[in-house]
């Protein structure tokens, strides 16, 4: 068998009571079932990995330059309202928490599309984007028909990839907005070699045209 992915889930027992807005969720003990069961049959795999992180990490190539840290993100690629729907959610009446990443494949799409359609046109045969580490933390939950709008904004620019962050907020009806997650992303643009096999290239320029305002602003943190 051949690796081809790594996942880990952080998973809290809760006990829900109350229905919609007037729910509450309250962290309670495993049950003893479930914790003998996870004893008995969960295994912990090793993998590769090259300097603490798995392999794949290294295929970003060199950084080119990176944005200062900060609270609160100004250098926003990317906004994207969802309507969510009882599609979107699961037996308990959340929204599932596999949605915030379709959407935050969804908003990079946006943004490379429309930044060079081309290139999204052919897919696969100039290359493609391949995500090779995605993350999303999760604060609080959402249900069917909440308005969520998804941010994404630059964290670093490689020589073959970037480094992306997204955000997520329920619109109240107030219009303020609530966060509900966070999360990651690394994208690299890869092509098929004469084997059929993935290889990084370098990021096509029409994917390295950034916002003015922002190169402006990077072109004082280039590393």
């Amino acid at each position: 068998l051949n690796l081809v992915a790594i996942s880990r889930q952080l998973l809290i027992w809760v006990e829900i009571a109350g229905m919609e807005n007037d729910r509450t969720v309250t962290i309670k003990p495993l049950p003893d079932y479930l914790r003998e069961y996870a004893m008995e049959n969960l295994q912990i795999e090793q993998y590769k990995i090259i300097n603490g992180q798995p392999a794949v990490q290294n295929l970003l190539g060199k950084k080119r330059f990176e944005v200062p840290i900060s609270p609160t993100s100004p250098y926003v690629l990317q906004r994207l309202h969802v309507w969510t729907s009882l599609k979107d959610s699961d037996l308990v009446g959340n929204i599932f928490f596999s949605n915030y990443s379709t959407w935050q494949t969804d908003v990079r799409d946006q943004y490379f599309y429309h930044l060079s359609p081309k290139l999204y046109q052919k897919l696969g045969t100039l290359g493609e984007w391949i995500t090779v580490k995605s993350d999303v933390q999760y604060l609080r939950e959402a249900v069917p028909f909440d308005q969520i709008e998804v941010v994404m904004s630059l964290i670093s620019l490689h020589q073959y990839g970037l480094k992306l962050h997204f955000e997520f907020y329920k619109i109240e009806e107030d219009q303020n907005r609530r966060k509900l997650a966070y999360g990651n992303q690394e994208i690299v643009w890869m092509t098929r070699n004469e084997y059929n096999q993935l290889q990084p290239v370098e990021i096509p320029d029409p994917f390295t045209v950034l916002p003015k305002s922002l190169r402006n602003e990077l072109n004082n943190f280039q590393v």
